[in-house]
């Protein structure tokens, strides 16, 4: 009974947000003497699934980013051309609705779109929003940087999987554009 519910779950669309929380680190400047100690902020990662159209428990699981630094991967891989719908590119701006896609990816895996840290949907928490200097540092070395950024999403992967236990043992395929790069 458990793996069937299992199963359901992974056959499901779903979007939702994975808390990542706090992390303390540091870097060394000039020489190993010198050391910036930071703590990243907690945050709420948007992300997306899409099931395979047929046997998503032993499809792929194709994990999707955008570049950026803060670049919205559902306002960019996830509108273009890589879904169920699509917007229309014969439209200047994509047009106003999403149209069927005729070829998405989701006939070879399964699809899971993520955003990352202050792109999209996804945000950090933080205190004093109000106050702009605090909002201006929570784009600082704390929160971005090609190694911690990395991290987030191996944490909401792993996190992802653990999750949904039928899609485990299936090949994950990291798809970074532009910057995405730096994250695979």
């Amino acid at each position: 009974q458990l793996r069937d519910q299992a199963r359901a779950v992974s056959r499901s669309d779903q979007a939702g947000f994975m808390a990542i929380e706090p992390v303390s680190f540091h870097f060394h400047y000039g020489s190993y003497l010198n050391r910036l100690d930071l703590r990243s902020s907690e945050a709420r990662l948007f992300y997306s699934f899409q099931a395979a159209e047929s046997e998503p428990e032993r499809k792929p699981l194709f994990v999707f980013f955008n570049g950026g630094p803060g670049s919205a991967t559902s306002f960019g891989l996830m509108s273009m051309c890589t879904g169920r719908y699509t917007l229309d590119n014969r439209v200047d701006g994509g047009g106003d609705a999403y149209i069927a896609n005729a070829t998405p990816w989701t006939r070879l895996g399964n699809l899971l779109y993520v955003d990352a840290r202050e792109a999209g949907f996804s945000y950090n928490l933080m205190d004093g929003v109000s106050n702009e200097l605090a909002r201006w540092r929570e784009f600082n070395a704390q929160n971005f940087n090609p190694l911690f950024d990395a991290a987030d999403f191996i944490r909401l992967i792993l996190r992802f999987l653990a999750a949904h236990p039928a899609l485990r043992a299936n090949r994950v395929v990291i798809v970074g554009e532009s910057y995405g790069g730096a994250r695979a």
